[in-house]
């Protein structure tokens, strides 16, 4: 499982982060949650994070699902996958933070969980302090730039370490399939 996650540096030009972030639903944004037994709970401890959504349909969401689909092939992962979830755009200011986490929540009604994840860095590492991706167990962390795409399993476990200067905004989403075995 170590380095378990693909990189795709400045995949994703800087106009079009500059779009995603112009486009974003600010007017909607809500402070994240953290699921505990299928309930959102604010947990300052766990994640302070603005969050709203976009469309999985929209310019980011199908480049998140060219992405998903063909890196799974690609990597040999071959997981059985469904539907991708809408896009959640992020936004930590200074403090702000995701402690470490799994994306893979248990099986949904229909028996679906989370697959894979997607992880996009949507401004300039310049323009803040901290707020690194960070995977637990490897030794050497992805190393981003605006536009940078990250997939990996969501059984991996993986944090964003808190912002000690300015604003870093991101986007995620998640790849749903039947239950793991």
């Amino acid at each position: 499982m170590i380095n378990d996650y693909r990189i795709f540096p400045g995949a994703i030009p800087k106009e079009v982060c500059e779009y995603i972030l112009s486009t974003a639903d600010w007017d909607k944004e809500y402070e994240g949650q953290v699921f505990v037994k299928d309930a959102g709970v604010t947990r300052p401890e766990s994640r302070i994070t603005k969050i709203t959504w976009m469309d999985k349909m929209s310019v980011l969401g199908c480049i998140a699902q060219t992405y998903l689909l063909n890196i799974n092939a690609l990597s040999g992962w071959n997981f059985n996958l469904g539907v991708m979830e809408n896009m959640q755009i992020g936004r930590y200011e200074e403090g702000g933070h995701y402690n470490w986490h799994i994306d893979l929540g248990i099986p949904d009604s229909m028996g679906q969980m989370r697959k894979l994840s997607f992880s996009v860095l949507l401004n300039d590492p310049a323009e803040f302090d901290g707020g690194q991706l960070e995977f637990d167990g490897v030794t050497q962390q992805p190393e981003q730039c605006q536009g940078t795409i990250v997939i990996f399993p969501s059984y991996v476990t993986h944090r964003v370490t808190p912002v000690t200067r300015g604003v870093r905004y991101s986007a995620v989403t998640w790849v749903n399939g039947p239950a793991f075995r």
